[in-house]
């Protein structure tokens, strides 16, 4: 059998790096494979890596720390059966090494990993994560019961009871119930283990610990970075009232009250925040005025400077939405000095009947330090504007200081002649008006030509053509699912109507 020629650690660990898309440079923190090609290919290096460690003792003592760069049992989200059983093994791993626990820098959790959470499995890992802390699961039981007082005896008190303390019965089906009484006792467990952990993203998953175990365990700070919680598919926006009536009294802490060092906050919705000095990026994807308005209570709360923000509608129809709507709550004195970064994407798919109603874009350059901007042209280019001053459509809302702009097309397209009038009179401008000016992507094939391409070259600015899809915008423009009458057009329902009203008062 032909010896494998030994290589110094360092370029065994250069090699092996190329199958993390993260050291290699293929991804940046915290960015994780979104589409299912590169799911694939995650999963693909991830089982190499795997399988390194079973080659060689000197293999594995450097691709095992690679492997546990991050937990992220990845799969395409048509193998969501695949993510059982996933987070037991980890946990007890990561209690046993805490050599590994130290390498993991970030975690992705998705409701999968929580379906097939069987009682005995979870509670015995439970069970070495608290030996690995110094104490054991029926000591834990104690604190909490000094903090948390029993309360009068339910089905959900008896699976609580039981997986502490391994003793009692329940009654009936708990599997459906074990997402919610079980799961954030190991999550907790997860977040405390792993002290370099700097990104963490839920998905079609609460981002909710135990109150009462991580109060027993001590727990007042995490030094996580990032916090990324998306999709919530749970009623309420994850919250487990309509599961279990009597559990929405049990103690639930969202994890982001433990996290005064968060930078970057990237969420489906939140409707409270503690006090943050340290939040710099903000990203929220919305379903519709009703989380622009839970946004809007967020403000009190960002007395940092933020830097970057990204709103993206993900709502099919983009009800009362528009750039106005939102620049209105972070066009202040708290936010205009620090905004580096802007990026609004109302785009949506228009049903037949559906009138786009947009109220102008608004003007930028109250914001002196934007520098990256990300906007959708039918605001500024639509039937109910005039196209007089479409020469200076741009020029008149971009401030001096910005580098790189993006403009992408509503369902309805931008004529493109108005857009090309814009885009001429912006590089007219550029050399005695935007000097910093570097960069400009477009999605309309139609107005990318050679004239408007050399235009920019001549004044030293790169314009290109390119596509931003995302999971709830195609370019196909596949037609979408017929809708009831009254919610084909936006102004016909009263709601929707009012909301629209109330926003052009200034109310929110």
């Amino acid at each position: 059998m032909s010896q494998t020629p030994r290589l110094s650690p360092e370029l065994l660990r250069l090699i092996f790096q190329y199958l993390c898309p993260h050291c290699c440079g293929e991804l940046e923190w915290p960015h994780w494979p979104e589409s299912d090609e590169l799911l694939v290919a995650h999963q693909q290096d991830s089982l190499a890596l795997f399988h390194l460690c079973l080659a060689s003792r000197q293999f594995r003592d450097i691709a095992e720390e690679i492997l546990y760069h991050q937990f992220s049992p990845y799969y395409t989200k048509r193998s969501d059966r695949l993510w059982g059983r996933r987070l037991e093994p980890f946990l007890r791993t990561i209690a046993a090494r805490p050599d590994l626990a130290r390498s993991v820098k970030a975690a992705f959790i998705r409701a999968p990993l929580f379906r097939s959470l069987d009682l005995w499995l979870s509670r015995d890992a439970f069970g070495h994560c608290a030996r690995a802390l110094g104490t054991s699961t029926l000591e834990l039981w104690e604190r909490r019961k000094k903090n948390y007082p029993e309360r009068p005896v339910s089905n959900s008190d008896r699976i609580i009871r039981q997986f502490f303390t391994g003793v009692g019965r329940h009654t009936g089906d708990i599997r459906n119930l074990m997402p919610f009484l079980v799961a954030p006792e190991l999550i907790t467990m997860l977040v405390v283990l792993l002290p370099n952990l700097c990104h963490l993203k839920f998905e079609d998953y609460g981002d909710f610990i135990s109150t009462a175990t991580a109060s027993a365990l001590g727990l007042t700070k995490l030094t996580l970075k990032t916090l990324k919680t998306l999709d919530m598919s749970l009623p309420s926006g994850g919250r487990l009232t309509h599961w279990e009536p009597d559990e929405a009294k049990r103690p639930r802490t969202s994890l982001i009250h433990y996290l005064p060092d968060l930078e970057t906050l990237i969420t489906y919705h939140h409707h409270w925040l503690p006090e943050s000095q340290n939040l710099k990026t903000l990203c929220i994807r919305a379903k519709g005025r009703a989380n622009l308005i839970g946004a809007q209570r967020l403000l009190p709360y960002w007395t940092g400077q933020l830097s970057a923000l990204s709103f993206t509608d993900i709502s099919e129809q983009g009800f009362g939405v528009d750039e106005k709507g939102l620049l209105k709550h972070f066009d202040n004195e708290r936010f205009r000095p620090y905004l580096k970064s802007l990026h609004l994407d109302v785009r949506y798919q228009v049903h037949p009947g559906h009138t786009l109603d947009m109220r102008g874009m608004p003007s930028f350059k109250p914001f002196t330090h934007l520098e990256t901007l990300f906007i959708a042209t039918y605001s500024l280019y639509n039937t109910q504007l005039s196209t007089e001053l479409d020469h200076q459509s741009l020029v008149s809302i971009l401030p001096s200081s910005i580098i790189s702009l993006t403009l992408v097309e509503h369902d309805k397209p931008t004529p493109p002649e108005r857009l090309r009038e814009g885009l001429l009179g912006l590089a007219k401008a550029k050399p005695t008006l935007f000097e910093q000016l570097k960069k400009i992507r477009c999605d309309s094939k139609q107005v990318y030509n050679d004239h408007l391409k050399d235009a920019f070259e001549g004044v030293g600015v790169d314009f290109g053509f390119q596509e931003f899809p995302r999971r709830c915008w195609s370019y196909s423009r596949q037609p979408l699912p017929m809708q009831i009458p009254h919610l084909l057009d936006s102004r016909s329902y009263p709601y929707l109507r009012r909301q629209r009203e109330l926003a052009d008062e200034g109310v929110f």
